[in-house]
């Protein structure tokens, strides 16, 4: 029995070192700042959505992500509606959140918000983010991945 746990031993590291075997870790581990590098291929500024109603340009997001599990995103927008002559607006988004640590390096993250029909609870109605982390940021899976980068 002891010789054919010798024999696999070597395998075994292997395979942890080529598939991404990671410690365990926790809150104090991840607390910190990260932001928005790049959406897909696409570096920041980066168009998220063109709708009938105008083209959606994420300027900046930004996640604080503290000890105790809490945290807040602020996120800036650039919205230019396709109705004729109608300005370009920024929009700055800052919503509060909560995230749990799930197997591996997993993150998934809800946020916190006021009263219905307020920006904040109208896309709060989508389920919750996740994501994972990576050596030196998080990564938020979305229609295309949103890559944060650690500043902190």
């Amino acid at each position: 029995m002891i010789r054919l746990a010798i024999r696999f031993f070597p395998a075994l590291v292997l395979a942890c070192v080529i598939g991404g075997c990671d410690s365990p870790f926790g809150p104090s581990d991840v607390a910190g700042t990260y932001v928005l590098e790049r959406v897909g291929s696409s570096p920041v500024p980066a168009v998220i959505g063109d709708t009938e109603y105008g083209t959606f340009t994420i300027l900046a997001d930004t996640f604080r992500l503290e000890r105790d599990g809490s945290g807040s995103e602020v996120q800036v927008l650039r919205v230019q509606r396709h109705e004729a002559g109608a300005p370009a607006t920024t929009e700055t988004l800052r919503n509060p959140l909560g995230y749990s640590l799930t197997g591996g390096r997993g993150i998934e993250i809800g946020y916190s918000c006021g009263p219905p029909n307020t920006l904040c609870a109208l896309l709060n109605s989508v389920p919750a983010l996740s994501g994972h982390f990576t050596g030196d940021g998080l990564v938020i899976d979305y229609p295309e991945p949103y890559v944060f980068r650690r500043i902190d």
